[in-house]
């Protein structure tokens, strides 16, 4: 049913970064729509009960069979969970944590069942790269490197360390050790700055939150 999940896209969920820093600017000096905040956080309680499985993997995970292979099940799922993080952190900083303590059970077309949350998802995400959980692009049983679905694929890549932000919340071990990864990102590495998380939104993410122990 992955018309019905694509209605919290990568695409779409990427758009609500920028809502969720706008809804929670400090002190702004223009008048906001107070809704702002109230229907960026229905999105983001949508997303996790209708976009993410009952382990945490994101429905763009099943982008491996759009012709992209694994490299392109990763940059879409990361594209499509980093958002959520982001509109999480800067609730967070803000003050309000209620979006990282989000957890539900509800879904529709197998993503209920079971309750997850965002910390579940880039839990599991930090599971595929640090190798303790497998997830292979393929719809038969395989071992095959190159249909192995993590960061690794087409030489390195990166926009998962938006997991950094997450984890000065959760301080999740398992994301730690994904985090810290030593890596030198290429030019495939799937946004426009490697360092700075999906769309490379943040500048240089392991300077600000690794070399000073935040995370």
């Amino acid at each position: 049913m992955d018309w019905f999940h694509n209605a919290w896209s990568n695409r779409i969920s990427n758009a609500v970064t920028l809502i969720g820093a706008v809804a929670n600017i400090p002190n702004p000096s223009i008048t906001l729509d107070a809704n702002l905040a109230v229907h960026i956080k229905w999105f983001f309680q949508e997303a996790i009960q209708y976009s993410i499985f009952p382990n945490g993997t994101s429905h763009e995970t099943f982008r491996w069979s759009d012709g992209g292979g694994a490299a392109s099940a990763w940059t879409h799922a990361t594209f499509q969970y980093g958002p959520l993080v982001s509109v999480a952190d800067h609730f967070a900083r803000a003050g309000d944590t209620s979006l990282y303590d989000f957890a539900s059970s509800t879904g529709l077309y197998g993503t209920g069942g079971t309750t997850k949350s965002i910390a579940t998802t880039v839990n599991r995400f930090a599971q595929m790269q640090n190798g303790t959980f497998q997830v292979y692009g393929s719809t038969t049983s395989t071992s095959d490197p190159a249909l192995l679905i993590n960061g690794d694929a087409e030489g390195g890549h990166t926009e998962d360390w938006v997991g950094m932000l997450s984890n000065l919340y959760y301080q999740d071990s398992e994301v730690t050790t994904a985090m810290n990864r030593s890596i030198t990102p290429g030019s495939s590495c799937g946004g426009c700055n490697c360092y700075g998380g999906p769309w490379g939104v943040y500048l240089d993410m392991p300077f600000q939150l690794i070399r000073l122990d935040y995370c």
